[in-house]
């Protein structure tokens, strides 16, 4: 039996930014289910791609469900397929990996994950946006925002204060209960980045401040996928110049 799963990250958008080890397991492939959120360049860079493409949604508002997609893994793996399920950025970080992954080994089926460069980590970095500083900043949070949860603001909160970064995934939908919650303990111009289409060409940065950012967002019309970067220290420092300067041209 050649039956197997491949939980594969594709990264932040960028194909470029794929691994080697992924682009292997897609040649592999028999069926490749892939993401909303992954670059369809990506097929491009692999020339003896042979698998049955089957697109699996996640863009929100549409009909697909995890239990579809379950279903659909099932059934290529009972007909004794290679299966690679490719998801945008890495598998088990804010993704549901871990259930495809339960949900094939309970099947007696083989399982093997490729992580994926997330963009929580990616999309700041290309933007020459430090995460951690020496001496200031030695925490690194990444979090969700797609739910409004008390305790989890607090802890942002006390994260920021202490001079360390939060990057903060699908947020954009409750971004105005986010940030009047986090004005509370950091201040109303406590500073905050929000990238949209991160690592693609089209990618655009707004500089704000906590109580700013939601009205810049609508003046930009910012849609998803936006990484929100939050953090005293993250203009703070020489390396980000070409940064301010790019924002002072964006924002004109």
């Amino acid at each position: 039996m050649k039956a197997k799963l491949i939980l594969v990250g594709a990264g932040p958008g960028d194909p470029e930014l794929i691994t080697l080890k992924a682009l292997r397991a897609l040649e592999t492939a028999d069926v490749i289910l892939y993401d909303n959120l992954v670059n369809q360049k990506i097929f491009d860079l692999v020339p003896a791609l042979q698998a049955e493409l089957v697109y699996a949604g996640k863009l929100k508002g549409e009909s697909f469900r995890q239990e579809t997609i379950n279903e659909q893994i099932l059934e290529y793996l009972k007909k004794d397929k290679v299966v690679v399920r490719l998801k945008g950025g890495d598998p088990f970080i804010f993704a549901r990996g871990v259930e495809e992954l339960e949900l094939a080994q309970e099947q007696g089926y083989q399982v093997e994950v490729i992580p994926g460069l997330t963009s929580g980590l990616a999309v700041p970095v290309l933007n020459k946006i430090t995460l951690t500083m020496r001496n200031k900043s030695d925490t690194l949070v990444f979090a969700t925002g797609h739910e409004i949860n008390a305790e989890k603001f607090k802890l942002w909160g006390d994260v920021l204060a202490g001079g360390n970064t939060l990057l903060l995934y699908m947020a954009l939908g409750n971004i105005v209960e986010i940030t009047d919650a986090l004005s509370l303990k950091l201040g109303e111009e406590f500073p905050v980045l929000a990238i949209e289409n991160g690592s693609l060409e089209d990618q655009r940065i707004i500089s704000s401040s906590l109580s700013q950012v939601n009205q810049k967002l609508i003046d930009k019309s910012f849609k998803s996928p936006v990484m929100f970067v939050l953090g005293k220290n993250i203009l703070n420092n020489s390396v980000n110049t070409e940064l301010r300067n790019l924002l002072k041209t964006v924002e004109a």
